[in-house]
């Protein structure tokens, strides 16, 4: 691990403090709060000052964010949020597992990757993904996302496709077979992609390789979809099973820390 820069690491606390404080602070509340002394909080107010980081109040000489900081994550999107906060699940479950899992949203059509932990595994191909479009029928994470949307949103997405819904390896799918299928994710609470769908994200030993996927909700929302890549010569059940409890656990985590910063970070 690597070890972190003292004076960065204390002027992140000083904008941090600022930033969450209801009202414009005092040298002594920062002080108080961050448990700096006055000398190192002035000299880092001061940069910040210079830089328009913190700004100064001329009447009474209390602090506040200053306007270069008003654009600074205005090029961060909704999906580059959603990325950021489920990252750090996605590594606990590979440095777990060694597994890799995507994250992935509905983007009217299909399903796109966002972020994913192929890069850290030396037996899954395919790791340049990011952007990458998946299939909804075929794919564990499409199967996931139709099957915890509502009733409504199902209908009017299976409207769209007109009947014609494409399968990347020549499944002949309808409406009926189609809620079949979600109906067993559901049953099942989670979804497994269809036996050698690969789309350019799965491994190279698919015939023996599994998906499987659940969603990530805020506000009872379906916002993403996170899926386990993992190994199931036998068809195991209970490794299944396994993979899921983890994987659930992992989505339920990410649903809270965005929870936390929808308000801020505009995710209702």
């Amino acid at each position: 691990m690597e070890l972190e820069n003292r004076s960065v690491a204390r002027a992140v606390t000083l904008i941090e403090y600022i930033s969450n404080a209801s009202e414009p602070v005092t040298l002594h509340q920062i002080a108080i709060r961050t448990k700096l002394d006055k000398a190192t909080i002035k000299r880092l107010i001061n940069t910040l000052l210079s830089r328009n980081w913190v700004y100064r109040r001329i009447n009474d000489g209390c602090y506040c964010l200053g306007y270069k900081l008003v654009g600074i994550g205005e090029s961060l999107s909704k999906n580059g949020i959603l990325a950021q906060l489920a990252a750090p699940e996605m590594h606990r479950i590979f440095q777990k597992t060694g597994c890799p899992s995507d994250l992935a949203v509905f983007d009217g059509q299909c399903m796109e990757i966002i972020e994913s932990t192929r890069r850290l595994s030396d037996c899954i191909e395919h790791k340049g993904i990011l952007g990458l479009h998946v299939n909804l029928f075929d794919s564990a994470i499409g199967r996931a996302y139709l099957a915890a949307i509502d009733s409504l949103s199902l209908d009017n997405v299976l409207s769209y496709f007109g009947g014609k819904f494409k399968s990347d390896i020549g499944i002949k799918y309808n409406e009926a077979s189609i809620k079949k299928i979600l109906s067993h994710v559901q049953l099942n609470g989670y979804a497994v992609r269809e036996p050698l769908y690969n789309a350019g994200i799965d491994d190279h030993e698919s015939e023996i390789s599994e998906s499987i996927a659940v969603p990530i909700t805020l506000h009872d929302k379906v916002v993403a979809c996170i899926n386990l890549v993992y190994l199931n010569v036998h068809n195991d059940e209970l490794l299944r099973l396994k993979k899921f409890n983890m994987l659930k656990n992992s989505a339920d985590n990410i649903s809270k820390a965005l929870q936390v910063y929808s308000g801020s970070l505009m995710l209702k």
